[in-house]
């Protein structure tokens, strides 16, 4: 009676051990198949212009740090006065920003740099009066990359959860005939919320 006592009472020690030691590997398998990815809203930054859209994600599943890129759409609308008569100026900008990243760290607060070229589709319309009441200019428009390299940190849950990121950098034109900028290269930079999934 001992015997078969002792043995179904091992039988059932070895599974609750073996259902304990299982689970967790399960749960990790689980977990380790899924891409690390993020939503947010950035006001510069690879963006370019006053507010982007992005989605960013590591290469490698499972990890909250790493290789990664983001990519995203971005664009702005301003109205300024000429500089002589009278009238408005419009400028609007189209962005669409690409970039290459890498996380260090895999707690909450990690370092973070990258290298992005973000396609900038930008559009000028002014009309004003000097001499000529009716005189309206439709504009220029032109298309050009710039380049962004960003250095910053990022904060990040450790599951599920809201993330806040900052960095800055030189802003690399290489066209440096447009209204966005007149300068080749300029210091930039970009603050960035939104949400991770693991």
């Amino acid at each position: 009676m001992k015997r078969h006592s002792r043995s179904r009472d091992l039988l059932i020690f070895i599974s609750v051990l073996l259902t304990l030691i299982i689970i967790p590997v399960h749960s990790q398998e689980v977990y380790d198949s899924r891409r690390s990815k993020s939503l947010f809203v950035e006001a510069g930054g690879s963006g370019v212009s006053i507010l982007s859209a992005n989605i960013d994600f590591r290469f490698i599943k499972g990890q909250h740090d790493g290789l990664g890129m983001r990519i995203g759409i971005g664009g702005e609308s301003s109205k300024s006065d000429p500089i002589i008569g009278e009238g408005e100026i419009k400028t609007s900008l189209f962005t669409v920003p690409l970039e290459v990243n890498y996380i260090f760290g895999k707690k909450r607060f990690s370092f973070e740099i990258g290298y992005s070229l973000t396609y900038i589709s930008e559009n000028v319309k002014s009309s004003f009066r000097l001499i000529n009441p009716n005189y309206t200019n439709d504009g220029e428009s032109g298309n050009f990359i710039v380049s962004y390299i960003p250095a910053g940190f990022r904060i990040k849950p450790k599951n599920d959860g809201f993330m806040l990121k900052f960095n800055l950098g030189p802003l690399i034109n290489y066209s440096a005939a447009n209204t966005f900028s007149n300068d080749k290269l300029q210091f930039w930079a970009g603050l960035g919320i939104g949400y991770t999934f693991y």
